[in-house]
């Protein structure tokens, strides 16, 4: 979620008293702190006393769960479903709407917290780079009507590629574990495969 809805603003470095909101930096500032009276100093803190330490816990995650290994599984299905669209062009046109739709509605989501709240710290996300509010309207005429969306899809053929190659150069660190999601709508941006009997070209 801080992945998503933040934006760049929170990847700029932070030094000095900014660092405070961090309860660990501001216990080291209040240790550190003096109290002026008159020509005397006194400390700020006079005594340290632990309250409450709860127990630690050292679990592992499960990583078949985890946002990289279901995105991964999401590009072997769209990958798989591009493969065999000529035996099943409705999977891959509905896997097709469903993956364009939810990166659109992501992004209109990043999109109107940017720019229709106060949360300063959402503003510049380039996550929208590759979840464009657009690809909600793309996504349900490309099931309907595919022929619509042909340039479209090819001018995303060229802008995908060109956000994975810069990935780690942006401004904001984003998440690598989104790559094989944006990897998923690069594949399904191609056009599905046809027939030998098709000669190479959609049929109208």
């Amino acid at each position: 979620g801080i992945d998503l809805g933040l934006g760049a603003v929170i990847d700029q470095r932070i030094e000095g008293k900014d660092l405070n909101f961090l309860p660990y930096e501001l216990e080291k500032s209040f240790s550190r702190a003096k109290i002026k009276r008159a020509m005397t100093e006194f400390p700020l803190v006079l005594e340290n006393r632990i309250l409450y330490e709860p127990p630690v816990f050292f679990a592992s995650s499960n990583y078949f769960l985890s946002p990289a290994f279901l995105f991964t599984m999401l590009l072997m299905l769209a990958a798989s479903s591009w493969y065999y669209s000529a035996k099943s062009p409705l999977l891959f046109r509905a896997l097709r709407t469903l993956a364009f739709f939810g990166a659109g509605l992501l992004g209109l989501t990043e999109l109107c917290i940017w720019l229709f709240t106060n949360h300063t710290d959402a503003a510049w996300n380039l996550n929208l780079l590759w979840a464009c509010p657009l690809f909600i309207p793309l996504g349900a005429i490309s099931f309907f009507r595919e022929s619509w969306g042909t340039r479209f899809f090819q001018m995303l053929k060229i802008w995908l590629p060109l956000v994975l190659a810069f990935w780690f150069f942006l401004p904001q660190t984003l998440n690598s574990s989104l790559i094989p999601l944006v990897a998923a709508l690069l594949v399904l941006s191609f056009d599905p495969k046809f027939t030998s009997g098709t000669s190479g070209t959609q049929p109208s």
